[in-house]
């Protein structure tokens, strides 16, 4: 005769509910304990919306959080101080700390791709590209719509993917994501800068590679920016675009503030510090 809990352990519904009540951080690490809990798991509309893996339903336009798991993995993204983060800000990352971490971190299917950047997710995410240049500044953007995609709403790949070609590809390149409330729901925006090195004779890629080994990998190339024209003239000669960006995130719903992110930024380099003298 089976066990009180062998039963509720077998019975879709009764174990979906259990798991439920988990921590999200040990719902995710439950997937570990055998086959049938990843199965359910994965199985549970419910459950997968938790982990950030589907999409909750829009009842509040302004009710939004970013996604947990990423904020800790991804912290810079998340960080709404008013200075824009590097390519040496994303080498302070944990994962980034050794090529064994480095290399599982960027395997083709790691999960972190898959997993929407909040809840409720936006369907849309733009892309803002300004160019700073000795004569003139000029800008594009562009929108990937997710609608058609598994997902149907924003996911960590696409702006990881960007976000990392361009500050790999560009000597003087920061970036900043800004998430903004509307009447439909947030918004979210890629910001993507860089200046025009003319002193430069060459630039390769970044030696310690940050790109993921996906073979659906999201890239610059495979966007379609459209030029943004000045308010009051179609030329961009001589002029200087306002280059700065606002953005809705707060600690309530998940942001980093700037006195975390210094602090975060100062354990990071000791850290560093301590493994090099080790």
């Amino acid at each position: 005769m089976l066990s009180a809990c062998t039963r509720v352990f077998h019975t879709p519904e009764l174990l979906e509910a259990v798991l439920a009540q988990l921590p999200r951080k040990d719902l995710l690490f439950a997937q570990r304990v055998s086959r049938h809990f990843q199965s359910s798991v994965k199985s549970s509309p419910s459950l997968q919306q938790a982990l950030f893996f589907r999409a909750a339903p829009l009842k509040d336009p302004k009710a939004w959080i970013i996604n947990p798991f990423l904020r800790k993995t991804f912290l810079p993204w998340f960080a709404f101080s008013r200075t824009s983060q590097d390519i040496e800000t994303i080498e302070l990352l944990d994962w980034t700390l050794d090529d064994k971490k480095r290399q599982a971190f960027l395997y083709k299917d790691a999960s972190w791709r898959k997993m929407l950047v909040l809840q409720p997710p936006p369907k849309k995410l733009s892309i803002v590209e300004f160019c700073h240049g000795q004569c003139a500044d000029s800008a594009r953007e562009a929108n990937i719509s997710f609608e058609e995609k598994d997902s149907q709403s924003v996911t960590m790949d696409a702006v990881y993917d960007i976000t990392e070609e361009h500050i790999c590809g560009e000597q003087v390149s920061d970036f900043g994501l800004s998430i903004l409330d509307s009447e439909t729901g947030p918004q979210i925006t890629l910001y993507l800068r860089f200046t025009v090195q003319c002193c430069v004779d060459d630039w390769n890629y970044f030696p310690h590679s940050l790109k993921s080994q996906s073979a659906a990998r999201y890239t610059l190339q495979s966007v379609n920016f459209v030029k943004m024209k000045a308010k009051d003239d179609d030329s961009w000669s001589g002029r200087r675009l306002d280059m700065e960006w606002t953005t809705g995130l707060t600690q309530k719903r998940g942001g980093v503030d700037s006195n975390e992110f210094k602090k975060w930024q100062k354990t990071q380099k000791r850290q560093r510090e301590r493994v090099l003298l080790s």
